[in-house]
């Protein structure tokens, strides 16, 4: 089995933020394992219930203070395994026409890390996809050739790439943003779960 592992760490207890009330705020539904990683099986298209979604949201939000490690099943044998803060299962930009409640879309963001671990994430993430990984040397050189004074010192730097797993479409991007001072990169997914 093809796995891509990012930034393994130990697990924390996962808390949902959704709506203040509680028959309404969403309950993670993925399975943990022994180890505490929680598990979404991606193989096939999940149902709304499969995510928790109900039917009356265009999205549910799983989302904690602390960065958890989140393992995600795809098509083909391969894994996706990281440590997220944010979750997000969504149907607001396509409606699959043969089942308009279920999910046709996640996002997932990681908690700022520092350019040098973003770097090795996204690069060795491309590779394991068997991805040509320059467009992450290209962000990468875009980020230290930047102007270290003005306006251009100042502006967010994206970059990363996107593969098709059996019926998804997975896209990883680095984000840099300067201007928090420290030179630290959020890495945005998104999964197209609606086909390609």
């Amino acid at each position: 089995m093809a796995s891509l592992a990012l930034l393994l760490t130990p697990a924390c207890t996962v808390s949902v933020d959704g709506d203040k009330d509680p028959g309404k705020t969403p309950h993670a539904t993925a399975p943990t394992d022994a180890k505490g990683v929680e598990v979404w099986d991606l193989r096939t298209p999940p149902s709304a219930s499969d995510v928790g979604m109900r039917a009356d949201e265009d999205h549910v939000t799983y989302e904690t203070r602390k960065p958890r490690r989140v393992r995600f099943l795809l098509p083909e044998g391969k894994e996706l395994e990281t440590r997220i803060y944010l979750l997000i299962f969504e149907r607001i930009m396509h409606k699959d026409p043969a089942d308009p409640t279920r999910p046709t879309g996640i996002d997932f963001d990681t908690k700022p890390m520092p350019l040098d671990t973003a770097y090795s994430v996204m690069r060795d993430g491309l590779t394991s996809f068997g991805l040509d990984a320059s467009p992450v040397d290209d962000w990468r050189t875009k980020i230290e050739r930047r102007p270290s004074t003005g306006p251009s010192a100042d502006l967010t730097i994206e970059g990363g790439g996107n593969t098709v797993v059996g019926y998804l479409d997975i896209g990883v991007g680095g984000i840099f943003q300067p201007l928090d001072g420290d030179d630290s990169v959020t890495i945005q997914y998104h999964v197209n779960l609606y086909g390609h």
